[in-house]
This record gives structure tokens, sequence and C-alpha cells, in this order.
């Protein structure tokens, strides 16, 4: 056979070929787009994708965003797998409280932008109304569950640990003491307990009897940062969440400069109670930042750490703690 021949056979083949593939019909589509609520956060979105076809896919994804509109201007959330054609299925986890959510699948090719359904979620306050509460004292607390979590909503009180043993009473500078597990109110001003509850040193915290009412325990940092977390973990957004609205300024509250983005939306209503620490000098406890900060007291193993969110400033900061320091105190509830 000539070579003239096996070339012409070849093109033919080839333009076959060509021919062959011009005929395959070309189908992009994403349908049956549904949304299901999880949880306080989480939805689970399913929707089918199909691409059949001489199609090139350059990007897919979710588009999430509180943007009715819902474009590509907005958040997206790229789905790199190799996959194509599929139903879909994915959890996505919503990161602010109070708002709409539009939700939104895309596939964007060489020769155009589809778009699916555009679903939508009312996402509420990150939390659900607990039991509550009553410590050794006979104080009774609401509690609030986030997650797996339930916390109670206001700072510690009790004179008693859970076995209803007392705690060293710091009333006056002589009632310090340097190994007493021990508490205190601000200024030893009783009138101002029921605002902001009391304040405890670490030998009082880390003691075995317990200072929170029975079956609750001192909150940790690891119970924190799991709050933080289920909250969307945002150091910005986080003291929005967990402070108390309304302030001095505005006549409405109790902390003192007004931030406009305060929701408190996990109930935990964190109010600026202040903080305590012994004088190096002296026994003498000295008092700050009423109004100006709440600092909590959290254990990380057996050493102190401090939660602390300010007045006016928008992110929350940890520090390291002091034995002789006293700290309000919140409570999580022993799973």
């Amino acid at each position: 056979m000539s070579k003239s021949l096996l070339l012409l056979i070849f093109l033919f083949s080839v333009i076959s070929s060509c021919k062959k593939d011009e005929v395959v019909e070309k189908e992009v589509s994403i349908t049956n787009v549904q949304l299901q609520p999880i949880d306080a956060q989480r939805v689970r979105l399913s929707y089918d994708r199909t691409v059949k076809g001489r199609v090139v896919v350059k990007e897919k994804g979710v588009i999430v965003t509180v943007d009715e509109e819902a474009s590509l201007w907005n958040r997206k959330f790229i789905d790199s797998s190799e996959i194509l054609t599929q139903s879909v299925a994915q959890i996505i986890r919503l990161q602010e409280a109070n708002v709409r959510f539009y939700i939104r699948p895309y596939m964007i090719t060489t020769e155009d932008t589809l778009f699916g359904e555009t679903v939508h979620h009312d996402l509420g306050d990150f939390y659900g109304v607990g039991e509550g509460v009553t410590d050794a004292d006979g104080n009774f607390y609401k509690t609030v569950v986030i997650g797996n979590q339930e916390w109670i909503t206001e700072n510690l009180r009790t004179l008693r640990f859970c076995n209803d043993e007392p705690l060293n009473y710091v009333q006056t500078h002589a009632d310090v003491s340097e190994s007493l597990p021990s508490v205190t109110n601000y200024n030893y001003d009783t009138s101002l307990v029921p605002f902001y509850g009391r304040m405890y040193d670490l030998n009082a915290i880390r003691d075995d009897r317990n200072i929170c009412p029975c079956n609750y325990r001192v909150a940790t940092y690891s119970d924190i940062l799991q709050l933080i977390d289920y909250m969307g973990g945002s150091p910005a957004q986080t003291p929005y969440y967990l402070k108390e609205e309304g302030s001095i300024q505005m006549g409405n509250g109790l902390w003192f400069r007004h931030i406009p983005w305060v929701d408190n939306s996990s109930g935990l209503s964190f109010r600026p109670a202040g903080r305590a620490f012994k004088n190096d000098a002296s026994t003498a406890v000295v008092f700050d930042e009423l109004t100006r900060a709440s600092v909590l007291g959290v254990l990380n193993g057996n050493n102190i750490l401090e939660f602390v969110m300010a007045d006016g400033y928008y992110k929350y900061s940890v520090n390291y703690g002091h034995e002789e320091n006293f700290y309000s105190v919140r409570c999580i509830k022993v799973n």
C-alpha cells in the first residue's frame, strides 16, 4: 500500500472521529437544590450536577452570602474535586446570628456560567434555653445550651462549695489569706453582687470541692475555645455575641461605652465586672475596671488564664493569670 493511500485513510479516520464527537450533545445543569437544617449553625445542601459532552469546567462550588442576589462577587466555597457529574451533598456552617443566609450552587465553564436555584436559611440566636441551676447558697442561675455545652448566664456569686462548706469571705483587707480558698465582692460592696456576681481566687477556682453548683464545674480554656469555635471562631466578632447589650452612655446598660453591633446572640450576657488583685506591697486588695472589662478566670490545667473582653474594644484577649488575683467565674454543666 502506498504512503499516499495510508495518509488518506488516516485523514479520513480523524475526520470521522471529529464528526462523531460533534454529534455528542452537551448537557450542563444544576438541579434539585435542597437545604436541610442540622442544628443552630449547620445546614445540609444537596443538589444534582450534570456535565456531559465536550465541556470544560473552570470552577464549581457554592455561594454563601447575606446578599439576596447571591452572585459570584459574594463569598464562594470552591469545590476542587475532579468529579463533575454527581449528586452533591455537603454540610455548610453559617457564622453569624440573626440573619438570613442565601445559598446558591454555581458552575463556570469556558462558554457560560450556570447557577442552581437560590435557597435560604434564617439563622437565629446561637443558643437554646436550659433548665437553670441552683448553687449551694440557693442562688438560681438561668442557663443556655450552646452546641453540646450548657452555661450559666451570670457570674457565679456563691459563698459555699458544692458540698456546703464555706469559702473564706474577704470583706475587708484583714480577711485576705494566702492559702484559704477565698471569695470577695467588688469594692467589698454587697450591693454590686446581683449585677456583677462575686470574684474568686485561684485557690477557690481549682479546689476539688467545686465552687460551682453540683453537676457543674468551672469553665476551662478548652471550653472557651469550643464556645468561640461554635460561634464562628472570629476574634473580632465573638465579643459582640458574648457581651450583654446596652451601655452607660446610652442609659440602658452596664458597659460604659456604646457599641452598636453587640447583640448577645450567645445568651451569655457577659458584664464588665472588673477585677481584683492583691497589692504586692501589702495585703490590700485593689479593684479596677468595673464597667470597663469582663475578666473571666478560666482553668488551663492547674493554672489560671484571663479571658478578657474590654469596653469599647472589638476583640477578646487571653492572658496569663496570677494566683493572687480574684476573677469572675462562669460554670459549665458536666456532660
